[in-house]
């Protein structure tokens, strides 16, 4: 198999690339209340909407030139720039691509164009956070992949959790609130971070998703006491 490439469609459109990882997306997270309508992808994969709507990354991993549609998986990925964090939303990998060490490298590519982007706005990459289900609150049934494999996976490459009392607001074209998600933070140099960089990073989140006052949510507020000083970062 040739050397797997990286393209980042944000930089480089891609309508077929698009297209594959929006059909292995769909065929990996099959949980409607974690699920976008990924319709509402290219306006902010492609334009510059204002804060605090994030500026949306794809990038996708490929086996050989760029103009192929043979996609071997992506990451879907977003920096949040009053907070300067990113969150990274959808990791995908083909199933019969797994561990040949692509979610790695997807990860590492992410991270890299992270911190570039954020030095490019004058300031330094706060935090990098991401979502998975809670094994202990769904089971295996109906999903792509088992939770705690997947937590498993997520654990090599890097994730720990912080234990808040984490609710996703509802996403656009999802099936309301998630409460059974775990908060994880990719901070391999440090077992803590201040407790302010997560409240910042969920209170951008939020009003990305349309809850205008989280100081005023109850959901919002349930965190923000859990993240007083520093948040711990847990192994998982």
């Amino acid at each position: 198999m040739p050397s797997p490439q990286l393209i980042d469609l944000r930089d480089n459109p891609s309508p077929a690339l698009l297209a594959a990882f929006e059909d292995l997306y769909t065929r990996t997270f099959t949980d409607p209340a974690e699920r976008e309508n990924p319709t509402q992808w290219p306006p902010r994969l492609y334009g510059n909407l204002p804060a605090p709507q994030p500026r949306m990354h794809l990038l996708v991993v490929v086996d050989g030139p760029p103009a192929t549609t043979h996609l071997l998986g992506g990451i879907a990925f977003e920096h949040y720039r009053d907070s300067h964090c990113g969150l990274l939303t959808y990791l995908v990998i083909a199933p019969e691509f797994r561990r040949r060490g692509l979610g790695r490298q997807l990860i590492h590519g992410a991270l890299a164009r992270l911190h570039q982007e954020t030095r490019a706005h004058g300031t330094e990459l706060c935090g990098v956070f991401a979502e998975t289900e809670d094994p202990d609150k769904v089971g295996a049934n109906d999903n792509a992949m088992a939770p705690r494999e997947r937590l498993t996976a997520l654990a090599r490459l890097g994730a720990r959790r912080i234990d808040i009392p984490y609710v996703q607001p509802a996403l656009e074209g999802g099936s309301g609130r998630c409460r059974h998600l775990l908060l994880l933070a990719f901070h391999p140099h440090t077992d803590a971070i201040p407790g302010a960089v997560v409240r910042d990073f969920l209170h951008e989140f939020y009003r990305a998703l349309g809850i205008d006052a989280p100081q005023a949510d109850v959901d919002f507020r349930a965190m923000e006491r859990a993240l007083e000083g520093v948040a711990i970062l847990q192994a998982l």
